[in-house]
Formats: structure tokens, C-alpha cells, sequence
């Protein structure tokens, strides 16, 4: 960056000079466009973002901003650097949004790939602050797309950079929406997007089951009255049909199956509560897309005073009292829980458990899928993972939640960690599933 600005710096004083003709600035532009695209856009050994505001200020709100945007390819990966003019960036997230490194939704200005993922204009930045792994929300999208859970976002690690300065490793990942290349469902014909939350409300339209579930309509953005009373009316049927065995005229069990195979094995601590979406289509229910893993794989704190807390952890008396997160089932809850009522679906879980635990195991271990998930993303990204905490401001051994586990250990400390609890956790799941 510093010989970027010793650029602008010389170029600036070329442009003042009392003795430069017209024909020489004219020569001169095409030289300063590809001059600055190669000291400004610079590759490294993970794929970078640049993101810049037109104020030139670090102060992003939760109000979107207008700013240009580079995405720049790693040193030696496919693909051509890309340039945005008025993109737009607002911080995201709930809890997430309330630390020191915030996590970004963007706007292109037009519907883009990305890194070779699918076209979008709305992108998400993930930064993975309560995660001192900074892995989890990866290998939580990376097994829901290889299980075929629907939609599920695809994802990219990149290093971000605001106005020239290093804000640490993210997670860029493609928004949850309707659009094109997104979850395909026409919200002009009684399909939608819904996502369980138990008490927040930001303003959308929310409505609650005959089963107590509380959702949000997350698309379409604006519920009529008519959709709001179809909806009403579509979810009385369908648990009405559970209730009465025929929850396979309204449910897809694949997809419950594929989606609840990933939240139970990272244990997702938010399931059933926050973050866990659904989407109706052709008058069916699909389980997923997938979002928010975070809080999962054992990051969940011993601290905080509530049940959900002490039953994830078995503590205090709660499930088995071991003291051991990878231990128990988790994701039971709203419609799964009414789901497993069918042997049918029962049965289908534990054949795709079986299928797919080579997946499962590969996430912390060799085997005849190849190297562990683990140790790609350590031997790709283990020196951006070490640069997010040394050259930047953010601790690894600082509390920056009350949810997420006590922090104490060092990095290499934390990969231990979760390579040891899905090792344990798979373990457990084979108590009950593997045949």
C-alpha cells in the first residue's frame, strides 16, 4: 500500500506541472488505471476483498453506504481480479454486530460470481469473531452441501482490507434470498422463505403454529394480507397432516433428513431457535438453507444462565451430566421432533447416517476421502487464520461474548479442540445411528 500511495504522489505532481500538454494526460490515463490496478488490488496467499468507501472513512453503520468493492483471486488461482463501482455495505448480524469486527452485508451493483460461486448481487462477510477457529461456519457449509441440503450457500475465505487497512480473515458467503441463483421460489405464487424465531422482531411479518413454532417471513420482504392468511392457513393443514400420519404430502423428507444430519453432528447450538430456515415450494416444505454455525461444535458457554445452555453442555444435572458438549441429541425440536414420530423418517436418517459417515469422519480425520477437512483449510489458510490475530486488533484470548466458550487457548490450542470434539462427536452419533 505505501508504494500505491508514492504513486498517487508522483502522478499528482505530474498532473500539476506547469509543462504537461494535453496529449501527455491523455497518454497518461490508461498508464494510472492499470498502474493502480496493480499496487492497489494486490494478490496474496488467500483471496483478498478490497472495500472502499468514497468518504474514505472505517465508520460503517447498520445503514447501508456506498463504497467500491475489489475481489481479488489468491496468488496462483483461477480467475480474474473484478472491480465494483456503488456497491453498497451495512454491518449485519445480532449478537455478531454488537463486536469490535464486524460482519458486512453487501450489495453489487448487478448480479456477479464471485470467486466462481453462483451469480448474485446480495453477499454476505462473515467474520467469524465468537469462532476463534475461524473454521466453523466453512465446514458447517461445506457438509450441508455435500449431504445436498437445499440451497446451501456457497462459501469462500478471504483476507478483507477497508481503505487500505488489514481487517483480518472472513468468510464471504453468498446472501440468503430469492433471487436468481439463489433459493428458487416464486414469492408471486404462495412460496416464501421462513426462518424459526423465537422472540425477536425487526419489523417483518412473524407468526406462530399450531405447534407453538414462531417464524419470520425472511422472503417475500412484504407479506399481503392474502399471502399472510394463505400461509396461515397452508401451515394449519400441514401440521394437521402430521398430526394425522400424512406429513409426506407436505414435507420433504429428504431434505429434513440432509439438514438435520448436519445441524445434529455440528450440534448447532442455535437450531430450532434462531437461524434455522425453511422454504415452501410447490405447497411442499423444504428444510434449510442452512446458516449460522458459529455458536456450534462445542463453542457455547458454560456462563450463561439458561436451560438451553446447561442441556447443550450437560451440566449442572442437565442430559446426562457428563460436563461433555459432544454428548446427546440436540436437534429434536418443532418439526423435526414431530417428523421422528415416522419410522419412515427414522429410517431414512440413520441409511443416510450410515452413507455418509466417511463425510463425517473426514472432517477430523484422513480416511478414503483424503485429507481431513480440517487439515486442508489449516494447510490452505493456516497462515490467514495466525495474520487475523497477530496483525490486527482482535485477541484470541479475549471474551468478546458470554456465549461462546472460555477463551484460554491459543490458536493451535483451538483447532485441537474442535479436531478432538468431532472426533468425540462422531463417536457418540455412532451410538446411536451406525449399523
Amino acid at each position: 500500500m505505501a508504494e500505491y500511495r508514492e504513486y498517487q504522489i508522483a502522478i499528482r505532481e505530474t498532473l500539476t506541472g506547469e509543462d504537461t500538454t494535453q496529449a501527455q494526460l491523455e497518454a497518461l490515463y490508461p498508464q494510472i488505471v492499470e498502474k493502480a490496478g496493480t499496487l492497489s488490488l494486490k494478490r496474496g496467499d488467500v483471496a483478498r476483498v478490497y472495500i472502499t468507501t468514497n468518504n474514505g472513512t472505517d465508520h460503517i453503520g447498520r445503514d447501508y453506504k456506498v463504497c467500491r468493492m475489489g475481489f481479488v483471486p489468491a496468488e496462483g488461482e483461477e480467475g480474474a481480479e473484478m472491480s465494483f463501482l456503488n456497491c453498497e455495505i451495512r454491518v449485519r448480524g445480532n449478537s455478531t454486530g454488537g463486536g469490535p469486527k464486524f460482519p458486512y452485508s453487501i450489495k453489487l451493483p448487478y448480479n456477479e460470481s464471485l470467486f466462481g460461486m453462483d451469480a448474485g448481487k446480495r453477499w454476505n462477510l462473515l467474520a467469524n469473531l465468537h469462532d476463534k477457529s475461524l473454521m466453523r461456519g466453512y465446514i458447517g457449509f461445506t457438509l450441508a452441501g455435500e449431504l445436498g441440503a437445499p440451497y446451501t450457500s456457497q462459501t469462500k475465505l478471504v483476507e478483507v482490507y477497508l481503505n487500505n487497512s488489514y481487517l483480518g480473515n472472513y468468510e464471504l458467503v453468498e446472501a440468503i434470498s430469492d433471487a436468481s441463483g439463489r433459493v428458487d421460489v416464486d414469492t408471486d405464487d404462495h412460496e416464501c422463505i421462513l426462518e424459526i424465531d423465537v422472540n425477536r422482531d425487526d419489523g417483518s411479518h412473524y407468526l406462530t403454529t399450531s405447534l407453538g413454532l414462531r417464524f419470520k417471513v425472511d422472503r417475500p420482504e412484504k407479506v399481503s394480507g392474502e399471502m399472510a392468511d394463505w400461509l396461515e392457513k397452508f401451515l394449519l393443514e400441514a401440521e394437521t397432516a402430521v398430526a394425522e400420519g400424512r406429513a409426506a404430502e407436505y414435507f420433504d423428507f429428504a431434505s429434513f433428513v440432509n439438514v438435520y444430519l448436519t445441524l445434529e453432528y455440528t450440534k448447532n447450538l442455535d437450531s430450532n431457535s434462531f437461524s434455522t430456515r425453511y422454504f415452501i415450494k410447490d405447497n411442499k416444505i423444504y428444510a434449510g438453507p442452512v446458516w449460522d454455525f458459529d455458536l456450534s461444535s462445542g463453542n457455547v458457554s458454560d456462563r450463561v444462565d439458561e436451560e438451553g445452555y446447561r442441556i447443550y453442555l450437560n451440566i449442572q444435572g442437565r442430559g446426562d451430566n457428563s460436563y461433555d458438549s459432544t454428548r446427546g441429541l440436540w436437534n429434536r425440536e418443532g418439526w423435526f421432533k414431530a417428523l421422528f414420530e415416522y419410522e419412515e423418517f427414522s429410517e431414512m436418517v440413520t441409511a443416510r447416517y450410515n452413507e455418509m459417515r466417511p463425510l463425517f469422519e473426514n472432517v477430523y480425520a484422513d480416511n478414503e476421502l483424503g485429507q481431513s477437512l480440517i487439515g486442508r483449510l489449516q494447510e490452505q489458510y493456516g497462515a490467514s487464520f495466525r495474520r487475523n490475530y497477530e496483525e490486527t486488533d482482535w485477541d484470541i484470548m479475549e471474551r468478546y461474548s458470554p456465549y461462546h466458550m472460555e477463551p484460554g487457548l491459543d490458536y493451535d490450542g483451538h483447532v485441537q479442540f474442535l479436531t478432538d470434539w468431532f472426533r468425540n462427536r462422531l463417536a457418540w452419533l455412532d451410538t446411536v445411528y451406525k449399523r
